[in-house]
């Protein structure tokens, strides 16, 4: 007698409750699965985008909002400021390189980044193709950078929100693409930071309306400098020294970093009981589920018995149609959390530029496979007890 079959024949007598069971299952997968990538993704993204460096030298504002938009890449700049009298702090002693960053533009959905080539090489980047940039308005593209290839020209547009700005006049040239390398760089168009001067120098003041208020006719303006220091110690000293004495911000990545995910942590929480309180739903959905149905099958179950089929495969039954039920569960959780997150990455610019938008493995998600086990089991364990015990002499089931 095979006993797929008979599960498959209840199945059909209880397709609702069967259903439900399932997308409960999925749900609290899908929920998990999510919570799992977005923890694990963004600890390994901010592992490697944060790259070593001490400090970051902005202009004045939120010290969170420097970090996001310089190292991550991930919001708007807190301003500008003069070109000249960064130079000046840059030549104190405690310093032992400082990456310039000139922000502003972008190329379509990519950010334009003026730097020098020690930017690429903070993240251990290469030149997959062609050559760096050295000459005004030369291009470098990331490696998840789309619709564009060495020798092609684009035109960079003002603003790094949501909305296009108007474009600039100057033509790029794309001189050399980079390997991949899981972080912010893949995501970049490198340029020169005289290039960006010299665009912000020529426009006009039309730009009312967009985040960054660049004086188009005034001295030279720098976004940022990513500084490592001589000495780690000397964080906290040197960037009090900067936020008193100057008119300029420094910033920690690591405290800031600290802080946001702080902040972020209360949201995964949330998200992880949830997961809980799905995954607490669905043990409770099965286990009366097969209860319920069994209590109405005692008449089915001891004649199965009368029949020949041995106690252990009566007893086998509920712990099948459980395990499909999970396992179903489970495969259209997978199935459902890649589109969800990608759909996540399209609605919300956070998780777009941290590359959040993917299903990728990692070892927590065998746990969310060993927990459906778990939970199928316990929710079966009962009503395959009593199938085991149930005897077809005793006539309990007449009374059902």
């Amino acid at each position: 007698m095979n006993l797929f079959s008979l599960v498959l024949a209840s199945f059909r007598f209880r397709k609702v409750a069967v259903i439900l069971s399932v997308l409960l299952c999925a749900f609290a997968v899908t929920a998990a699965l999510s919570f799992i990538q977005i923890s694990t993704q963004l600890d390994k993204r901010l592992k490697k985008d944060l790259a070593g460096v001490d400090m970051v030298v902005g202009a004045k504002g939120s010290g969170l909002q420097l970090v996001l938009s310089t190292l991550l890449q991930a919001d708007i700049p807190t301003g500008n400021m003069p070109y000249a009298e960064a130079q000046k702090l840059l030549k104190r002693g405690e310093i032992k390189q400082a990456i310039p960053l000139a922000l502003g533009d972008r190329a379509g959905a990519y950010r334009i980044v003026g730097t020098n080539p020690d930017y690429i090489d903070l993240y251990k980047g290469k030149i997959e193709a062609g050559a760096v940039f050295v000459r005004p308005f030369e291009a470098v593209i990331g490696a998840d950078v789309e619709r564009l290839e060495i020798g092609d020209t684009f035109q960079g547009s003002h603003g790094l929100g949501e909305t296009e700005g108007h474009h600039h006049h100057e033509k790029y040239i794309v001189t050399g693409r980079l390997t991949y390398t899981g972080t912010v760089l893949d995501r970049l168009v490198l340029t020169s930071v005289e290039s960006v001067l010299e665009i912000h120098g020529q426009q006009h003041h039309d730009d009312g309306g967009h985040e960054e208020d660049h004086d188009h006719h005034g001295p030279p303006e720098i976004t940022a400098y990513l500084v490592k220091l001589k000495s780690p110690a000397m964080r906290m000293n040197f960037m009090q020294y900067i936020n008193r004495n100057t008119d300029f911000q420094a910033a920690l990545p690591a405290l800031e970093v600290l802080r946001m995910m702080n902040i972020f942590g209360l949201g995964q929480s949330v998200m992880l009981g949830f997961a809980l309180l799905l995954g607490a739903l669905v043990g409770l959905s099965l286990w009366a589920g097969l209860s319920a149905h069994l209590q109405g099958r005692l008449y089915d179950m001891a004649l199965l018995k009368i029949m020949g089929l041995p106690s252990y495969k009566v007893a086998l039954l509920p712990l099948i149609e459980s395990y499909l039920v999970g396992f179903t569960g489970l495969l259209l959780g997978f199935a459902f959390t890649p589109p969800l997150l990608s759909m996540a990455a399209k609605q919300i610019s956070f998780f777009r530029e941290m590359g959040l938008g993917h299903l990728t493995f990692t070892f927590e998600q065998l746990y969310i496979v060993a927990l459906v086990w778990v939970i199928a089991t316990l929710a079966a364990l009962l009503p395959a007890l009593k199938s085991h015990k149930l005897s077809p002499l005793s006539g309990e089931y007449h009374a059902a």
